[in-house]
């Protein structure tokens, strides 16, 4: 009996990179193979040491290894392990700082008479099969073989058309109706939201734990909600209200606005005309809110929250911004010397954790507090509780 372990990366801050991962988990269970899937939801900073330590437990049982990079790129050495130490590598992203992985790939590996290549954008040989009405990838095609060492599939797009979950969606789903919530999520992922629907569909998912792959895949699986069903006829608005209670609605309110009142004035000395705010020890699943929140609010350019990764040995900056003239990956470039691989409007980058207190400490506004501290950052503390499930930034 072949033993089948699967790896599910995926970006971890925003509802594109889970819902990503709700419909590799879903193709995976589809599979008529036993799969063992585990998931990973990363962010930057990351823990590669720890990716790299389950695929080696994995590998040492002799077990088949698929792996899924979804809506996140890896530096091009990490990748490059990540596909020699998989036997099937799935690999969907839309960042534009990532085209440069995607390109390496391609040029790397396309040619390659021991590699199976297929990229999805440019066509390849997909053979799907029919379960449970749903046409999907077959997993067992593209084990090794007597011709192939390995296979890598690829549907890469930075055309800003689509985002991750509609190209992963794409990908191992083929079906003449795409889940009118894949669309909803493409729209908020890509900042296109115009419809009431989609609207709410992000009110919906603002006022739940949306961490939690089972409740995904219900979502984007239930037959009754495809583009030829209103989204409000399936979750209808009112419901939400009655199930999680205005009262969990107007908390989430409040840590918000508790969460602004610990931003200072910060400076990026590689960028001196652009008026930016900072905080440390956000709520995790708030953070592009509450980094929105500040821009539109107390008037930030860029707004920038960090935390420490003590097991890595980083210090992790997330950055928003709500002018369409920033490219915030172009900024990254300024501060570390590499593009930022996020979108236009919402990047991140990382630095040693010595460098990155330096940064912050050298370049934050100093201000006297009524408590004595010298600077504004030091009396930022975590929240008391953490009412959404989620600690951390994200």
């Amino acid at each position: 009996m072949m033993n089948i372990s699967a790896f599910v990366i995926h970006h971890s801050s925003d509802f594109d990179g889970y819902f990503s991962g709700a419909i590799a988990i879903k193709f995976l269970e589809k599979q008529p193979e036993f799969i063992q899937i585990n998931t990973i939801p990363v962010n930057y900073p990351y823990n590669f040491h720890r990716i790299q330590g389950g695929i080696n437990a994995a590998r040492e049982k002799n077990h088949v290894i698929v792996t899924f990079v979804l809506d996140f790129s890896f530096s091009s050495s990490e990748m490059e392990w990540l596909i020699e130490n998989s036997d099937i590598m799935f690999f969907c992203d839309h960042h534009q700082g990532s085209e440069y992985i995607y390109e390496g790939i391609r040029e790397k590996y396309s040619n390659n008479d021991k590699v199976n290549f297929n990229d999805f954008a440019v066509g390849g040989n997909f053979t799907y099969m029919h379960v449970d009405n749903y046409n999907i990838l077959k997993l067992a095609n593209y084990l090794p073989n007597d011709k192939y060492e390995r296979s890598i599939i690829v549907n890469f797009d930075a055309s800003n058309k689509f985002a991750a979950c509609k190209l992963t969606y794409n990908l191992l789903f083929q079906s003449p109706v795409t889940p009118v919530v894949i669309q909803h999520v493409n729209d908020i992922d890509l900042s296109k939201v115009k419809s009431e629907e989609t609207i709410n569909f992000k009110e919906f998912l603002d006022k739940i734990s949306w961490k939690n792959y089972k409740l995904l895949k219900n979502i984007i699986f239930n037959n009754s909600i495809t583009n030829e069903a209103t989204l409000m006829d399936v979750i209808p608005l009112q419901t939400i209200y009655n199930t999680f209670g205005r009262l969990f609605i107007e908390r989430r309110k409040e840590t918000i606005n508790k969460l602004l009142t610990r931003f200072a004035p910060f400076k990026i000395p590689q960028c001196p005309n652009l008026k930016c705010g900072i905080c440390n020890n956000t709520n995790g699943s708030l953070t592009t809110e509450l980094l929105n929140h500040a821009c539109s609010s107390l008037g930030f350019d860029v707004a920038i929250a960090f935390y420490d990764d003590l097991v890595s040995g980083v210090r992790g900056f997330s950055l928003r911004t709500l002018r369409e003239d920033l490219d915030l990956n172009e900024v990254v470039e300024k501060i570390t010397g590499v593009k930022g691989k996020g979108h236009k409007r919402s990047t991140g980058f990382s630095l040693p954790l010595e460098k990155g207190v330096d940064f912050v400490y050298n370049n934050i506004e100093k201000g006297e507090r009524s408590n004595g501290s010298e600077t504004l950052i030091y009396e930022f503390q975590p929240l008391e509780d953490d009412d959404f499930g989620v600690q951390g930034l994200y």
